[in-house]
């Protein structure tokens, strides 16, 4: 992945848009008091691309203050260690956040598709994480480019990968492979039994 998204990719509309804008920030960022709260509401989409026939989702962020402008290294202490350059862990929490969104997106535009196929990718959103990756490439100020993309899905296993790009330099700065795995449904039967799997 690039700081270039796929420009072949279908672009979602205004109304799918704020769908995921509002699914995202009520059901991944959390109500008001939760952990990492003011700082998810930072989170503001900015494009949308997708291909439903292969399952892929691109999704890119910007990080912004409560007036929707870009934000500066010196407004947010929240976001920064001692040296006023992005927080490592702050950075593991953008990014376990983002990963979410691709699934949330497929989630959205997957409306008209089977409810199986449109149930995994509502639930992926929600399901557990095996594995967040997280690696630190450089320093960064708070001007970011957050992207982040399905890589595969096979069953129910899901890998995505996100990106934080530093917009003066075009910088990686930061990368994350999430892994999450669906829960197993047990088989209709066992239920049927009254079994617990």
């Amino acid at each position: 992945m690039s700081s270039n998204l796929d420009v072949s990719l279908s672009s979602a509309s205004h109304d799918i848009h704020k769908k995921v804008q509002t699914r995202f920030s009520y059901y991944v960022i959390g109500s008001k008091g939760t952990f990492g709260k003011r700082i998810g509401d930072r989170i503001q989409i900015v494009r949308l691309l997708y291909d439903m026939k292969n399952d892929r989702a691109v999704v890119e962020c910007r990080i912004v203050v409560e007036d929707g402008t870009l934000m500066s290294d010196t407004r947010q202490l929240d976001m920064v260690d001692e040296k006023n350059t992005l927080h490592s862990g702050c950075a593991a929490y953008l990014l376990d956040m983002i990963t979410a969104l691709p699934f949330v997106l497929l989630g959205s535009v997957n409306e008209n598709e089977s409810v199986i196929k449109k149930t995994k990718f509502a639930m992926a959103s929600f399901a557990p994480s095996q594995c967040l990756n997280v690696i630190h490439s450089g320093i960064a100020p708070l001007q970011l480019k957050i992207i982040t993309e399905t890589v595969t899905n096979i069953q129910n296993t899901l890998h995505v990968r996100g990106e934080i790009w530093d917009i003066d330099r075009n910088v990686l700065v930061s990368y994350a492979n999430q892994i999450k795995v669906m829960p197993r449904k047990p088989p209709s039967a066992a239920i049927k039994l009254g079994l617990k799997l």
